[in-house]
């Protein structure tokens, strides 16, 4: 039987909102809202984090510690090498790729996207876009920003690590997966692309802060769906109105 792992990378050195993943929204920090609905995938038993030797990174390793949780340090600029080592150590066969800047990540989604990769084949499946250079091809799919995943099979990392050379091919992981090896895309049942909810500045942590909040007075887990919808409230969206929202972040 082959070994699926999520593997999420996380960083304190984000340039525009730094250690974002360790800070707050009421006692949690948007890591563990990231991991406690990972934690919910059918395939949760091999999760880990995936962070950096740097010192500053120290605190992520020491949260993982604390909680018990999987973690593996690697490069800090070469993500692709510390992804392939992270599954080496883990001796997976199939990972499950998300980022630890999606704190409302939808675990139900995510299972799906493994099901529909274990059900097609192949070496790469994805559910969002990806807006790359040529001569990367865009993943091109309808599913918010801040749901994203990718299931790719360690062969194709392994091949990856052992050939990318471009600097973006080894900071972003997949450029060369995309290029060298047949895509599936998991497309959502209407166009939600323009939906955005991961968090990259201070104004993104307070968006998703208000969403948060609103969940909990409306007792909602936070779906894709319904993460949608209360996107829809804030904006005042009726949900019968056909359109294409960008929330302001």
């Amino acid at each position: 039987m082959k070994k699926i792992g999520i593997v999420t990378q996380a960083r304190m050195s984000s340039s525009r909102l730094r250690g974002k993943v360790l800070k707050k929204i009421g006692h949690k920090p948007l890591l563990q809202y990231h991991i406690d609905r990972l934690s919910l995938s059918r395939y949760s038993a091999n999760l880990c984090v995936a962070t950096s030797t740097l010192p500053q990174d120290e605190p992520i390793a020491n949260w993982c510690q604390l909680n018990q949780l999987n973690h593996f340090r690697g490069s800090h600029l070469d993500v692709l090498d510390r992804y392939h080592q992270c599954a080496l150590e883990y001796e997976l066969d199939i990972i499950a790729r998300v980022t630890s800047d999606c704190p409302l990540i939808d675990p139900y989604l995510l299972d799906d996207c493994i099901e529909a990769f274990l059900g097609h084949g192949g070496d790469y499946l994805g559910n969002t876009t990806h807006h790359v250079s040529p001569p990367y091809p865009s993943v091109s799919s309808r599913y918010p920003h801040g749901s994203d995943v990718e299931v790719f099979t360690f062969s194709s990392l392994e091949n990856a690590c052992k050939n990318a050379i471009r600097s973006e091919e080894r900071e972003h992981v997949t450029p060369y997966i995309r290029k060298n090896f047949p895509i599936t895309l998991l497309d959502a049942p209407q166009d939600y692309s323009s939906y955005n909810y991961s968090v990259d500045t201070l104004e993104d942590f307070n968006f998703i802060n208000t969403i948060i909040e609103k969940l909990a007075k409306q007792n909602l887990f936070g779906t894709y769906r319904e993460v949608i919808a209360i996107i829809d409230e804030i904006n005042n969206i009726t949900p019968t109105r056909k359109t294409n929202v960008t929330q302001p972040i």
